[in-house]
């Protein structure tokens, strides 16, 4: 089951945004009753062998996973991959990829920050020895330290900073998701959308173009070797799981539920 009440498919650790390392992640999971988890830390899988480890320490299932970022039909989406060998070399390669992509769109980030008048270094935004991933819920957290704003999330809503159109603009290479669902597919794993009521610019959250559009894209990722689908999540309406669970039934996608959970508190 990859929907069931004691699963939870999309947990992050500190080797990508989230807040506490693998074995936190496994034991909070464990005391909040969970006895099958995911770990799927963004492009990168560094923090798997530590949470294998700890899944055997305290008795709970630990799935290898990832959380790809890629391009389908013009759009940007999520994709998660589970069951993955986290030691794949096309795997590892497609991580190095996407790392040296994020790091220059980083660049051009903060250089147009500075120019807003946000003084960020790099520095900064380093919360813990050894951290090699920075992506924005980082820069966000920094600029709360400096009290730029209240908190993370004022960097993301609509009139926040990261929504400036100029800002926008300002994105990093992604892969396609026909790559992307090959190379998880060729790491043995199974290949899933995240969150999908976030997909931009395919009609309105809820309604039927929402979901016509969805359901079309679906079906051509599905052709590329899509698994499934992320229907029961933390941020999807209860019209909007019902949406995803009739659309995963009629493709036939596998359905999943995760928490997306990053360690705040969440």
């Amino acid at each position: 089951m990859l929907t069931g009440e004691k699963t939870d498919m999309h947990l992050h650790t500190w080797y990508s945004d989230g807040r506490m390392s693998p074995e936190e992640v496994v034991r909070y999971a464990k005391e909040k009753g969970l006895n099958k988890i995911s770990i799927t830390d963004h492009d990168g899988v560094f923090g798997i062998p530590e949470a294998l480890e700890a899944g055997r320490k305290y008795g709970i299932e630990l799935i290898p996973g990832i959380e790809l970022s890629a391009a389908a039909s013009g759009k940007g989406v999520h994709i998660l991959g589970y069951f993955i060998d986290h030691e794949n070399r096309e795997l590892l390669e497609a991580c190095q990829r996407a790392r040296i992509n994020r790091e220059e769109r980083n660049k051009k980030l903060l250089d147009a920050l500075r120019k807003k008048g946000f003084g960020l270094e790099t520095k900064d935004m380093v919360f813990r020895e050894g951290q090699d991933y920075l992506g924005k819920p980082q820069i966000a957290r920094a600029m709360v330290n400096k009290g730029y704003i209240k908190c993370e999330k004022d960097a993301f809503v609509p009139g926040g900073i990261f929504e400036e159109k100029e800002i926008r603009k300002i994105k990093k290479e992604k892969i396609t998701d026909d790559a992307a669902i090959s190379v998880i597919s060729g790491a043995g794993g199974k290949a899933v959308l995240a969150h999908p009521a976030k997909i931009r610019h395919i009609g309105e959250r809820e309604s039927s173009e929402f979901g016509e559009n969805l359901e079309k894209l679906l079906k051509k990722m599905k052709d590329k070797g899509l698994f499934g689908l992320e229907c029961i999540y933390p941020e999807h309406s209860e019209k909007e799981i019902r949406m995803f669970l009739e659309i995963a039934d009629k493709l036939d996608l596998v359905p999943t539920k995760g928490s997306d959970f990053h360690g705040n508190n969440t």
